[in-house]
C-alpha cells in the first residue's frame, strides 16, 4: 500500500520516463547569480528562485529594473544602447552525462515613432556543456510597426554535460544580451526595455536518451 501510494504522488513526466525513477541527482539552480553590463549595474537585478520536489522543473526569474534603452529629445545619446549578462549558477549531476533543455522567456514594454528602429541580441552560454544547440538565436527587431505595447520572446537552448569530478558540478547558465535603438532625426523617439528574464529547467535525460 506504501508503495502504491508513493507512485501516485510523482508527476507524470516521471512516471513516464524510467530513468526519472533512478536518477537520483538531478540538475538544480543553486541560488547564485551575479550580473554585469550597462543594463544590469550592481543593485538593479534581483532574482527569485523555486522548485518542486525531485522530479520537477527548477526555474529562476530575474527582474531587471535598469534595462531600458532609449532615445528622443533631450536624452543623452549614451541611452541608445545597453548590454547586460546574468549569470545563473547551476549544481549538475556527477558522473553521468546529463542532456538539459532550459527554457527561456524575456519581456518587456516598447514604445517607437515612426522611423526609430530596435535590436534585441541575445546569445545563450552553457558553461561546461558540449553539443549546445539554440544558444545563438536571431536577434528581434522592432519597429513602430510592431504589435505591443510589450514583447515577449521564448527561446529553447539545449546542452549535454558529462561531469566526472566534483570540482565541475558548478557551472553557469547565462544570458547576453544586447539592446540598441536608431532614429533618422533628433525629433522623435522611442523606447525598448526588456525588465524580466524567466529561465526553467524544462528537462533532463541521460545523453542518447
Amino acid at each position: 500500500m506504501k508503495f502504491t501510494t508513493a507512485l501516485a504522488l510523482l508527476p507524470a513526466a516521471a512516471l513516464a520516463n524510467p530513468l526519472a525513477t533512478r536518477q537520483v541527482e538531478r540538475a538544480k539552480f543553486t541560488g547564485n547569480f551575479r550580473s554585469q553590463g550597462t543594463g544590469c549595474p550592481p543593485g538593479s537585478v534581483t532574482v527569485t528562485f523555486s522548485g518542486e520536489g525531485t522530479f520537477a522543473n527548477e526555474f529562476a526569474t530575474a527582474f531587471l529594473s535598469a534595462n531600458t534603452v532609449q532615445v528622443g529629445p533631450g536624452i543623452p545619446d549614451s541611452q541608445r544602447e545597453k548590454d547586460c549578462s546574468i549569470f545563473l549558477e547551476v549544481r549538475l549531476p556527477l558522473n553521468r552525462c546529463t542532456r538539459i533543455n532550459y527554457g527561456s522567456t524575456l519581456n518587456g514594454p516598447f514604445r517607437l515613432d515612426p522611423g526609430v528602429t530596435g535590436n534585441l541580441h541575445r546569445a545563450y552560454v552553457l558553461e561546461r556543456a558540449t553539443q549546445v544547440t539554440g544558444n545563438n538565436p536571431p536577434d528581434l527587431t522592432f519597429s513602430s510597426a510592431t504589435p505591443g505595447p510589450d514583447f515577449i520572446q521564448e527561446d529553447h537552448p539545449a546542452g549535454s554535460y558529462n561531469i566526472r569530478n566534483a570540482n565541475e558540478q558548478n557551472s553557469s547558465f547565462s544570458l547576453q544580451e544586447r539592446m540598441f535603438l536608431q532614429k533618422p532625426n533628433n525629433s522623435v523617439s522611442g523606447s525598448l526595455t526588456n525588465d524580466v528574464w524567466a529561465v526553467s529547467i524544462t528537462d533532463q535525460v541521460q545523453c542518447g536518451e
